[in-house]
């Protein structure tokens, strides 16, 4: 497991007891038996091959273990951003049922505006799954991030040279 900011990976112990997503990110909740306590780990900074050791069954998992509330509480927060959006009318389910505020724009005929609140990484998230149905009007943080991963993988793409 390789934290952030840590040269070299380190290996843990631990007794899985569920996976939960939190601040958009995966994460395996369970006991930490070499810290002694009940920890989270990010999916993502596993870096190396997963063994499994011991008998199966050895441990329980405590009762009422709500592995998503323990993903919540030991997770990294992240600040909230407060986001205008531009929604074309009809799309935008998910955003709209979590606005704050949804109005039409009389200068873009079509479109709403659609004020949201969330970390930056978790509104790029939400705001690419709708691709051009979406545009994000403030804050530059967030316009940025959706830019840049945009970019990322139009880059990543290959290049079409077939003739027409």
């Amino acid at each position: 497991y390789q934290r952030s900011g840590d040269a070299a990976p380190t290996q843990r112990r631990v007794r899985p007891w569920g996976l939960a997503r939190s601040s958009g990110r995966w994460y395996v909740v369970g006991f930490d038996v070499d810290r002694g306590a009940e920890r989270v780990f990010r999916l993502s900074r596993i870096v190396g091959p997963v063994r499994a050791t011991g008998k199966s069954g050895a441990y329980d998992v405590p009762a009422g273990t709500d592995v998503r509330e323990l993903a919540r509480r030991l997770s990294p927060t992240f600040p909230s951003t407060r986001a205008e959006l531009r929604v074309r009318q009809g799309t935008g389910v998910g955003l709209r049922r979590r606005a704050e505020d949804v109005r039409p724009l009389d200068d873009h005929p079509g479109w709403d505006a659609v004020t949201v609140e969330g970390p930056v990484h978790e509104l790029a998230d939400e705001v690419l799954t709708y691709g051009a149905d979406v545009l994000v009007e403030e804050p530059q943080a967030l316009r940025d991030e959706v830019v840049a991963r945009l970019r990322s993988i139009a880059g990543a793409a290959p290049v079409d040279g077939g003739a027409a």
